[in-house]
């Protein structure tokens, strides 16, 4: 599923798009977009893109009237930048023409993603309760979010209305950097390993966003290139294991992550 660092890669592709005028937003699939045509029609078409937004896993394309475009990408969805010469790209639900004939194409191959209008972008937040961005939050607030929490640590980390943007995938990397085993209360932790997960947190999302969001392209030491049963810990050569958090399924090393 498409977490913090893959939607900002789509936020560096939509930008593409900047300064152009929509022209035409064409739903192809009516069922998996949740998009109104007349509002579409009357706020968007024949306004310029000012600029792309992004907040936790949501992408906005906020046009210049300030109306807006809510992308949500659900287990497979992505978006793409083409000419209009090439070849449509499959599976898509939305297409965007662009006033410098170029189109951006929403596509996913299932229908659990979501392509919204907003009259307000920040309304759309505070509605849906997206928290805090996990590449915005202050250590501070970051830090007295973990200390009121009652929930286990990875589920801490995956709930987007205490902070936006990490989900299954990346939680394991975090959680693996610091050595914390998944399933410890987050207000178990003491100061300094919240400071440790803290700074973690920072350092893996940035550090996917620059290997464009390609878990085989992180580093040797980190988790995520080989995160399945069985397969050998990076640090320590143990097994990595499997685990049930709060239904979600996890990998994480026990020698390193210890309860």
């Amino acid at each position: 599923m498409p977490e913090l660092p893959d939607v900002e890669i789509f936020k560096y592709v939509a930008e593409n798009a900047t300064g152009q005028t929509i022209e035409e937003v064409d739903i192809k699939d009516k069922h998996f977009v949740d998009a109104n045509d007349h509002n579409m029609k009357k706020y968007v078409e024949g306004n310029e893109l000012k600029r792309v937004l992004r907040r936790g896993k949501y992408l906005f394309l906020n046009t210049k009237n300030n109306k807006g475009i809510v992308m949500h990408f659900g287990m497979t969805g992505s978006l793409e930048y083409r000419e209009s010469d090439e070849e449509d790209p499959k599976y898509v639900k939305c297409k965007i023409r662009l006033g410098n004939d170029h189109f951006l194409f929403y596509t996913s191959k299932r229908k659990l993603g979501s392509v919204e209008f907003t009259h307000s972008i920040d309304g759309y937040i505070s509605d849906n309760e997206v928290g805090v961005d996990a590449l915005e939050i202050q250590e501070d607030e970051f830090s007295d979010k973990v200390r009121d929490s009652h929930a286990m640590i990875k589920s801490f980390l995956m709930d987007q209305s205490e902070m936006s943007g990490i989900g299954n995938v990346y939680s394991d990397e975090i959680l693996f950097q610091s050595g914390i085993y998944p399933e410890i209360k987050s207000n178990k932790l003491d100061d300094e390993k919240i400071a440790e997960l803290f700074k973690n947190m920072k350092k893996v999302l940035q550090k996917a966003i620059e290997k464009d969001a390609i878990t085989q392209n992180l580093p040797g030491s980190y988790l995520l290139p080989k995160r399945d049963a069985g397969e050998n810990c990076p640090r320590c050569q143990g097994k990595i294991e499997k685990i049930k958090v709060s239904g979600r399924t996890g990998y994480y090393c026990p020698k390193c992550q210890k309860k």
